[in-house]
């Protein structure tokens, strides 16, 4: 049976991608959804956060040596997922990137007050959060709502601000190095993390037929969880494990 490996994104945790597993899961699918170091249960070990080499060192740590992922990543989970091809391609048949931030258009600095303040928050007022998370995402579930802010809550937010604050990387030329097969779910416009010369650049790098700009805003997997499954499994379904190791992101 082949394997969905799925990575979040920054203040979350596997616990949001709980509806979205139990719907790979009833399709027939394995699934594997971890905690990144610093989020969630996974506290930090030496080195596990201070590189995105290092999350994905981590991550590889705790995957079956056996089995060919495709790795389905949000955001920062999308970088990790990317690395973690290029780092082992043996654990990697594909990766899916759901709303990959580049840095073209975004400073990392700013990104570190802001997920700060929201880790704040989320400790002193639960409940005043997930209401507000409820009035700004009409299609979420009060589940959903309470699991970011219970992740919001949980994160290592000093851990983590460090990370955004002193980490560098290129989107397109990850995109461009990862051994196999790329599919893009992107966000549209303004509420996305891929904007600028960066959505431009990936865009043009992955085959038009793996390129899925969803009116939604960063966090697909919940705004729009039907699509983002369909988008997803047709993505898996082309992919023979043992063939989707020698396909290039171009092909």
């Amino acid at each position: 049976m082949n394997t969905i490996l799925l990575l979040h994104g920054v203040m979350a945790s596997a616990v949001n991608f709980q509806r979205n597993q139990r719907d790979l899961e009833d399709l027939g699918w394995r699934v594997v959804n971890l905690d990144l170091p610093g989020h969630g249960s996974r506290r930090p070990a030496a080195g596990s956060a201070d590189s995105v080499d290092g999350m994905a060192l981590d991550v590889a740590a705790r995957l079956d040596d056996r089995a060919a992922h495709l790795v389905v990543g949000h955001s920062l989970g999308a970088i990790v997922g990317l690395r973690l091809a290029r780092l082992r391609p043996d654990l990697v048949s594909a990766v899916v990137l759901e709303d990959p931030p580049g840095l073209a258009s975004m400073d990392p600095a700013q990104v570190a007050v802001e997920v700060s303040v929201a880790a704040q928050r989320a400790r002193s007022d639960p409940a005043g959060e997930i209401a507000a998370l409820l009035r700004s995402r009409s299609s979420w579930s009060r589940e959903a709502a309470e699991d970011a802010i219970r992740s919001r809550a949980d994160f290592d937010a000093s851990t983590i601000s460090w990370f955004l604050t002193t980490q560098r990387w290129d989107l397109p030329a990850l995109v461009a190095e990862c051994p196999g097969p790329v599919q893009l779910i992107a966000a549209t416009e303004p509420d996305t993390a891929l904007k600028g010369v960066d959505r431009e650049r990936v865009i043009a790098l992955i085959p038009p037929n793996r390129v899925r700009i969803v009116k939604s805003a960063h966090s697909i997997h919940r705004d729009r969880p039907a699509l983002w499954l369909i988008s997803v499994v047709s993505f898996g379904n082309t992919l023979g494990v043992d063939q989707a190791r020698v396909l290039s992101p171009c092909d």
